[in-house]
């Protein structure tokens, strides 16, 4: 398997403190089969050893910058692009990696298919607390216009994303600088919206969760970030006009009550319990009621 040609892939890392799987991750580019890439490491003014890591490698293709201040997740991915020269971009964190063929697989399917905005994969999920290790979709998974199902179901994980950057308005401005959990989403929708997407369906990365990810340990946040973003979103007829926009909102609902509850705001949790239409979410919030609280904290993991 070969690609035809080999346009230049930018792959950007951003890093806070992120030693303890630097090497794995870092590894795991060097590894590619497909050799044309270059790494923007943006370093968000870690305090451990991660510079020392990364500038350890002798490799011309990694570059390595400092951040002059320490910013939200997502406009520091910004500046990291901002520093870019590929026609390609592809993303991994530092407690991530990659299997050896994830770039050359999805740099074919671009090299066969001009209309496609983003190559997306199935991945692994590495749960380090429970030591276990499994595919995550079962299912094959949706591409073409895909932006009604992707508001259902978050189902493009930032790591395995390859986007062609021909089809942002503007390059250095993937994301949105004021989200800090949920900037990949809301990328995938801004682009699914208006583009064809295509999913390589095996997986091709593996994601590590160890309880200190981003999205696992700032819940309050995610929920305040989706919230906004969503009525944002209502201004835009070709998305909220989409029959997944409504099955999102309540999503959003049934989130905020379970977060509530956990935290013991029962009554409040009651409150958004009741603007809930009728369907599983709404059982599955009301059997939470009845559970002892030591209960409902043990979903949390």
């Amino acid at each position: 398997m070969t690609v035809p040609s080999e346009p230049l892939v930018s792959i950007i890392m951003n890093c806070y403190n992120g030693e303890k799987y630097l090497r794995e991750a870092l590894d795991s580019i060097i590894d590619q089969t497909y050799k044309n890439w270059e790494l923007i490491f943006w370093d968000n003014q870690s305090t451990d050893n991660s510079a020392n890591i990364v500038l350890s490698y002798n490799d011309h293709r990694i570059k390595y910058s400092y951040s002059k201040t320490h910013t939200l997740l997502y406009e520091a991915r910004n500046l990291a692009i901002e520093k870019s020269l590929g026609g390609y971009l592809a993303f991994l964190d530092v407690d991530d990696y990659w299997n050896p063929t994830k770039l050359e697989k999805q740099m074919l399917v671009f090299s066969k298919r001009s209309e496609v905005a983003i190559v997306y994969s199935n991945y692994y999920f590495k749960n380090e607390i429970k030591n276990t290790f499994k595919k995550v979709n079962k299912k094959i998974l949706p591409e073409g216009m895909i932006v009604d199902e992707l508001l259902r179901n978050n189902f493009i994980c930032l790591l395995t994303v390859l986007l062609n950057r021909n089809f942002i308005n503007e390059p250095d401005k993937v994301f949105d600088p004021s989200l800090h959990i949920m900037g990949d989403y809301a990328m995938a929708i801004k682009i699914s919206y208006k583009h064809k997407v295509f999913c390589v369906q095996e997986p091709l990365a593996t994601y590590r969760w160890h309880g200190g990810n981003e999205s696992i340990s700032h819940q309050g946040l995610c929920i305040k970030e989706m919230e906004r973003w969503s009525m944002e979103m209502k201004k835009s007829p070709e998305i909220s006009n989409n029959k997944g926009f409504q099955v999102l909102l309540d999503q959003i609902i049934y989130v905020k009550a379970m977060f509530l509850l956990m935290k013991g705001e029962t009554r409040t949790a009651f409150n958004y319990y009741l603007k809930l239409p009728f369907g599983m979410n709404k059982l599955k919030l009301f059997i939470s009621f009845l559970l002892p609280q030591k209960i409902i904290k043990l979903l949390k993991t």
